[in-house]
């Protein structure tokens, strides 16, 4: 859900040439798999298509090409630091590291749950994304 969100804002502002997201899972069972059809329910009563989208895990991706990386746990987020070397400082972060007070809160994993669970989870990252759209869409203004 959370690829989806941000492709959704991306869209929105208009800067499909100027940023671009991808997910990843740390483990990658499910890799090549559709999202949950309750995260697809739930997206698509919010205009957000992810039916397309299909899993794939960290390890088919190279980390250190991405400038944000975001975590939904903090198991994830020591996973994901793990993956540079000790002595650089990777940029990985919490979802919730951008929305006051949440800083280091998980979003919990609705998988085991209900559709509200989903629809629970969608909400907290609508509203985490949207922080992080800001924070990078500052240092794009920034960076020109």
């Amino acid at each position: 859900m959370a690829e989806g969100i941000f492709r959704d804002l991306i869209v929105r502002h208009g800067v499909q040439g100027v940023l671009d997201t991808a997910s990843a899972g740390t483990v990658g069972y499910q890799a090549g798999s559709y999202p949950d059809s309750r995260a697809r329910k739930v997206a698509r009563r919010h205009g957000i298509d992810i039916s397309a989208r299909k899993a794939q895990g960290l390890d088919e991706l190279d980390p250190g090409a991405f400038d944000w990386i975001f975590t939904m746990d903090s198991e994830n987020y020591h996973d994901v630091r793990s993956r540079f070397p000790s002595d650089e400082d990777p940029p990985v972060y919490p979802v919730m590291y951008f929305v006051p007070g949440r800083e280091w809160d998980d979003v919990a994993d609705p998988y085991y749950g209900s559709e509200d669970d989903f629809l629970h989870v969608f909400r907290q990252l609508q509203t985490a994304l949207g922080y992080i759209f800001q924070e990078i869409s500052a240092g794009l203004v920034h960076d020109e």
